[in-house]
């Protein structure tokens, strides 16, 4: 069946940006990627090819080089152990939700498992961060925790078998607690000053609020394909399908409607920003909202552009028509201890490919 992917942020008031030093942080991380030994083979392979330089890169733009290659090298490390969470027992998420947590919000405890090297490069990174940028690392940590809390939430959804058993409106909230958006919202903190007091106006807060949505809805638009050809049902286009008894191309359409009329709320939100009678705190307002806009089109940009998504469809060709076909369905088999995705259809190549556990 061939589907058309909505127009996701057909009129949106920013245009999507790379960051400066990205050339030279992608040499850095993949070098990093490849040489440290904290990763198989199989794993090398997916993170060179997942690219998470070009995704901090066009989720913050305005980045300094040490920041981009920390934020690299997190989200790298971040994507192996998301990918590990959707394969394991709800039992075991707990406890390595705990550690990965832990690792992290709070990285001057000891590890909790620290056979894991990635654990430590967790803890690192955290340092690290925390040493950069002071001031925004306590909002990360907790959003950190957040995202944690969400990933356990799915576990046992997934485990009580209630995926389905949620309606749009319940899941879209569950999904932000799965998606990490919050917490990779607030690392845009990472980029530019913000004063601590106006982080919490109705205005600015239902703005990161819309900007997670958005980011989610994205992914999930983009992802869909891979999802329905491996039974998942944490999507929201999934789940439209299943609340409103919709084809794909439905659901999808559906979809997109959503997603901009909370376009349209971001927008107007930006013409409600607050104002002072400080010129210097009211260009930092105004970097700050142009930082979340640039996050919202960059995340779409990127699954736009990686290979992740879209597979063997040409970029251009996808640019162009936004059509994919939607794939077979797949079956995973067990190989060494790890999860392995059996390809069912030649054109399934491309897009069927996993990171393997990393515990």
């Amino acid at each position: 069946m061939l589907v058309t992917l909505p127009h996701l942020l057909k009129d949106w008031p920013v245009e999507g940006a790379l960051c400066s030093h990205y050339k030279a942080v992608a040499e850095a991380h993949n070098a990093w990627v490849k040489d440290s030994g904290f990763f198989s083979q199989k794993q090398t392979y997916a993170l060179l090819k997942l690219d998470a330089t070009l995704l901090c890169s066009m989720l913050y733009p305005d980045c300094d080089e040490v920041m981009l290659r920390l934020l690299s090298d997190l989200f790298a490390v971040s994507f192996l152990f998301d990918d590990h969470f959707e394969r394991s027992k709800a039992e075991d998420v707990l406890e390595q939700t705990k550690a990965f947590g832990r690792a992290y919000s709070d990285p001057d405890s000891s590890l909790l498992d620290p056979a894991n090297p990635l654990l430590k490069v967790t803890q690192d990174l955290a340092i690290a961060m925390r040493k950069e940028a002071p001031e925004a690392f306590p909002m990360l940590a907790v959003t950190w925790e957040t995202w944690m809390q969400g990933i356990c939430e799915e576990a046992l959804f997934h485990a009580a078998k209630k995926q389905f058993d949620v309606n749009f409106d319940e899941f879209i909230e569950h999904r932000l607690r799965t998606a990490a958006g919050e917490w990779a919202i607030g690392a845009v903190l990472l980029q530019c000053k913000f004063p601590a007091n106006l982080l919490d106006h109705p205005v600015i807060a239902k703005m990161r609020y819309e900007a997670a949505l958005l980011a989610a809805i994205a992914n999930d638009v983009y992802s869909f394909n891979i999802e329905q050809s491996r039974g998942h049902g944490g999507n929201t286009v999934i789940i439209s399908m299943k609340q409103y008894s919709f084809d794909a191309q439905e659901a999808l359409d559906h979809i997109g409607v959503y997603s901009r009329q909370h376009e349209e709320s971001f927008m107007e939100l930006m013409n409600q920003a607050p104002s002072t009678d400080d010129p210097y705190v009211n260009s930092q307002i105004k970097a700050y909202i142009s930082s979340l806009a640039k996050f919202v089109i960059g995340t779409n940009n990127w699954h736009v552009e990686s290979s992740r998504y879209r597979g063997n469809v040409s970029l251009e060709s996808f640019r162009k028509d936004r059509q994919v076909t939607l794939l077979p369905k797949t079956m995973t088999e067990k190989h060494n201890g790890a999860e392995i995705e059996v390809v069912t259809h030649p054109s399934n190549l491309n897009q069927t490919e996993n990171l393997v556990a990393v515990a």
